[in-house]
């Protein structure tokens, strides 16, 4: 029976894996599970360069797509993991389809935890950042709208994101514990961003 290892994420550990695994001399088959529909990519500049514009979404892709023909290994996109099955080997996902193993890698990654909100209140305004599509959106945002633009705060705030926001005209950053209410009463929007390994959550408040 030919070796299948099958890889559920679609991050820098999932392309790690299948890589090193390559290196190595494995032979079998690969396939990586990705919920997006974008090729592996980078994840720590989407709250930086990427934010700023210093870096195109091409610069992202953590290898190019000949890459995966060269070397064997087939990505699933825009497919999510509904269910493992371990006694049959099976993983059942999104569309229906179910793909068969004979050693699974989850390398999921981490989410950002969602704030417990009312759904009868308007909260358009509340952003997650942790993948592109959601670095896309928070980067549109920031654009439409006048300086000064916003106050990004942060529990642990990163110098490479400070360093990020200087980029990024009329948007000003500051630690959560220098936080006071005048500078509240400066900005018309307030971006909160808390860190969570690969994942950030983004407030957007105003």
């Amino acid at each position: 029976m030919t070796e299948k290892i099958v890889i559920i994420g679609g991050g820098q550990a999932a392309i790690s894996c299948a890589s090193q695994l390559r290196s190595t001399g494995f032979d079998g088959k690969i396939c990586i599970i990705c919920e997006e529909n974008s090729y592996p990519y980078q994840r720590p500049p989407l709250s930086k360069k990427f934010l700023t514009g210093d870096i195109m979404e091409e610069r992202l892709q953590l290898k190019k797509l000949d890459y995966y023909k060269a070397n064997n290994i087939q990505v699933l996109l825009a497919n999510r993991a509904m269910k493992i099955d371990r006694d049959s080997k099976k993983i059942y996902l999104q569309n229906g389809e179910k793909i068969d193993y004979t050693k699974l890698v989850i390398a999921t990654g981490s989410r950002a935890k969602k704030e417990p909100l009312d759904e009868g209140d308007d909260y358009s305004n509340v952003f997650y950042l942790r993948n592109l599509y959601d670095a896309k959106n928070l980067k549109n945002v920031l654009a439409t709208l006048e300086a000064p633009k916003a106050l990004i705060v942060t529990e642990n705030m990163s110098r490479e994101l400070i360093l990020a926001s200087r980029n990024l005209q009329g948007v000003h950053a500051i630690n959560q514990q220098s936080l006071n209410v005048y500078e509240l009463l400066r900005f018309p929007k307030v971006i909160f961003v808390k860190d969570a390994m690969e994942s950030l959550n983004a407030r957007l408040s105003g």
